[in-house]
């Protein structure tokens, strides 16, 4: 889980004059399934299934850690490549034969074989965000290769980023001392 890797790894990105963490989502995080969210959601892992849920969940665990680490100069940014020609759409596919959804996958694995570009390139804006001097001290944003991206609506609602993070640190049994 994104917050106990995260929270493990705090006492080192303090050390750091000015440490980064960036979460990678993905478009598919508009179109999650966090309706009715719940703790089966949390430990379940990931799947192609609820693979849009996860990255949305990425955004909210990005943009609680950017608030709880400004203090210690530790930033921290979501961003979504559009898309890159990864082997997750040829998992889609073995995943859905046989179910109701196989025109659309294909549609969708067709469609980024085409418009997508190959992981190197789609990791530039990644590289960028972790690294240029520009980007230093900017935090909780939510970025795509072009720029700056609008968050799915659910991620504004901080009652319900607030709740995913509290349960989040029931799952993974966060000591006290462990906890931001």
């Amino acid at each position: 889980m994104l917050i106990s890797l995260s929270s493990f790894l705090f006492n080192l990105l303090k050390k750091s004059n000015s440490a980064r963490i960036l979460f990678t989502s993905s478009p598919a995080s508009y179109f999650h399934d966090l309706r009715g969210f719940d703790k089966k959601q949390l430990t379940t892992g990931a799947s192609i299934h609820n693979y849009s849920s996860t990255k949305c969940l990425s955004i909210v665990c990005s943009d609680i850690f950017a608030d709880k680490l400004k203090k210690y100069n530790i930033t921290s940014n979501a961003w979504h490549p559009i898309g890159a020609t990864t082997p997750i759409f040829q998992r889609c596919l073995n995943e859905t034969k046989g179910g109701g959804n196989i025109a659309l996958v294909y549609l969708v694995w067709f469609g980024a074989r085409i418009l997508t570009p190959e992981p190197r390139r789609a990791v530039l804006r990644a590289v960028y965000l972790a690294c240029a001097k520009e980007m230093e001290g900017v935090t909780k944003g939510f970025f795509m290769p072009s720029g700056a991206a609008r968050r799915p609506a659910i991620a504004l609602n901080e009652h319900f980023c607030q709740e995913v993070w509290d349960l989040s640190e029931e799952v993974v049994q966060l000591k006290r001392e462990e906890k931001l």
